[in-house]
């Protein structure tokens, strides 16, 4: 057998395949041999048929069964002989089914994990990422939205059934378009929106002023000042669906009680923790993200096919959290394009990771992962518990880790600058 190797990309091989006219010859008999002991033709005892009978009687069975013979077994020696470790199956790309007493030539693609140029790349990275700081202007914006979350409403009684204004809740449905174009950020459908709050977009809570409950109208907008739109026309086309008293709740120690808390300020200094620990949640990960990104930018190499339809897989399930009717949507080559750009990212950050891991000599205990079972569970689990979510989550676990501690060793050796987030 005769093969070469053509380098597609740096993740991509092509096996170029000659398998000899003996070969191809023996494989022929051999197949033709088994089916004559296990084929009985009409006039002849079970096994006893001609061979030539059974080779015009069943040719393109043989015929197929010589092909996966020869292609499995070629293959599998040529990767062999070329130090080839493949990361999929292979893919056949060219041939003709073969012929006995003559060489049979084929093509194969073989999917591998791609030589990526790290060097000591990621011991010299400058890198700048935004961070957010805690304010007491951002608790009182939670506390404002829990007010809001908390509110109540009421039928509006007498005149003022018919206006909408400051203090109402209207449910509306508003559709805008430029050109006959939709526009998404000016159009929605039952929407129920406290006026005043800023809950809607200006230019439709300025339309639904004084609309009557039920009415219905469309206006023309100019934009002037949206950097966006400006100087474009408009159309909305407004219906308000109902009208309804609305007020806020007021933020006291009987709310706080209700949520399960001593008093007012109990309720705040857990809402300061908890936005705490959300900014420092945000924080770590918009300097890991940055980090990854500057050093994907200086490293440059080739995802393999396979692995990104697996992360495009990821990424979908994600979105959708696997709802159920979301399945089909997976198939849509549109759909798959749309994620390709964070499918792209997160494969790269993975073999990056896994790079610089293995040039570091990162690894994780069995140990540590059973520790770290233990702590998620808040260090109260039985430890039949953490068998059962070792036996069925370790490898993901083990990823988890040790892309952290290669991320903490990454940190260590790179220059960090933060801008302040207003």
């Amino acid at each position: 057998m005769k093969s070469n190797v053509e380098e597609i990309n740096s993740s991509q091989r092509k096996i170029n395949i000659t398998v000899p006219q003996e070969r191809v010859s023996k494989v022929f008999e051999e197949v033709s041999r088994r089916y004559q002991k296990k084929t009985q033709i009409p006039g002849f005892r079970a096994g006893k048929a001609p061979l030539y009978l059974i080779k015009n009687n069943y040719a393109d069975q043989i015929s197929y069964e010589v092909s996966e013979a020869l292609l499995d077994g070629s293959i599998r020696s040529a990767m062999e002989e070329h130090n080839i470790q493949p990361i999929s199956r292979p893919t056949v790309t060219a041939f003709v089914e073969p012929v006995k007493d003559k060489e049979f030539t084929f093509s194969a693609t073989v999917e591998i994990f791609p030589k990526i140029p790290l060097e000591d790349t990621y011991k010299s990275l400058e890198v700048s990422y935004p961070v957010k700081e805690f304010s007491e202007e951002l608790l009182q914006k939670e506390l404002a939205e829990l007010s809001r979350y908390y509110a109540t409403t009421s039928d509006v009684e007498g005149t003022e059934v018919s206006l909408a204004k400051e203090g109402h809740l209207a449910v509306i449905s508003y559709d805008g378009s430029i050109e006959g174009k939709k526009v998404e950020a000016f159009s929605g459908k039952n929407i129920r929106a406290a006026m005043g709050l800023g809950e809607l977009p200006k230019e439709i809570e300025d339309i639904l002023v004084g609309m009557k409950n039920g009415e219905k109208k469309e206006v023309d907008i100019l934009f002037e000042d949206n950097s966006e739109f400006k100087g474009k026309k408009l159309h909305v086309s407004c219906h308000v669906e109902d009208i309804l008293n609305f007020s806020l709740r007021e933020l006291n120690d009987d709310l706080a009680k209700e949520l399960g808390h001593d008093s007012l300020e109990a309720l705040k200094e857990m809402m300061r923790t908890q936005i705490a620990s959300q900014i420092d949640s945000y924080n770590k990960s918009a300097k890991e993200n940055a980090l990854l990104e500057v050093l994907s930018s200086k490293v440059s190499f080739d995802v393999p096919p396979v692995i990104l339809e697996q992360v495009i897989d990821g990424v979908f399930y994600e979105m959708t959290n696997g709802a159920k009717g979301t399945k089909d949507l997976l198939k849509d080559k549109a759909v798959r394009e749309k994620l390709l750009p964070e499918a792209m990212k997160r494969a790269k950050n993975t073999l990056l990771l896994w790079e610089v891991a293995k040039a570091e000599k990162i690894d994780v205990s069995d140990a540590e992962i059973k520790d770290y079972i233990r702590e998620s569970l808040g260090g109260k689990a039985d430890e039949s518990r953490v068998t059962e979510i070792f036996a069925s989550s370790k490898d993901k676990i083990h990823e988890t880790l040790v892309f952290e501690k290669t991320l903490e060793l990454m940190s260590s050796f790179t220059k960090f600058q933060v801008e302040i987030q207003k």
